[in-house]
């Protein structure tokens, strides 16, 4: 015997295919989905080193769009991104890959500033299966 799609006790087809979800309205269907984003989620700073200045690209939490900045390779602009870095009230995790030289006045000061630094290795990321260094190469 089918069950009925009507009267009291009976369910539609439409509320079977949303059954797993956690949270329904009263037809069944599933709620809109809120995200919350916890305090301590980090600002994430992407760099592209340079001699001269630094590309940088700043994804802050709950944004859809990312802040560029160019940054002179200059104690005075380095003091400036770490300001603007800190004016989030955020942790802060910033990656780049080493270039030559150039990343060790930037990357000092970031970690100075209690920023967490990672430099990150073409070479490796070229290596992980599925990357589209390996996909172009």
């Amino acid at each position: 015997m089918q069950p009925s799609n009507s009267g009291a006790g009976g369910h539609s087809r439409a509320s079977g295919l949303y059954s797993g979800f956690a949270q329904t309205t009263p037809q069944g269907r599933p709620t809109r989905t809120v995200i919350t984003i916890a305090q301590n989620t980090p600002v994430l700073v992407a760099i592209d080193i340079a001699k001269a200045r630094h590309e940088v690209l700043t994804a802050i939490p709950g944004k859809k769009r990312r802040r560029g900045l160019t940054v002179l390779n200059e104690p005075a602009d380095l003091t400036r991104l770490i300001a603007a870095l800190k004016d989030y009230g955020r942790p802060v995790r910033a990656a780049f890959e080493a270039t030559g030289n150039y990343h060790h006045a930037l990357a000092y000061h970031l970690a100075t500033a209690g920023f967490e630094v990672k430099r990150v290795s073409s070479v490796a990321f070229g290596a992980y299966p599925g990357s589209s260094a390996q996909q172009l190469g």
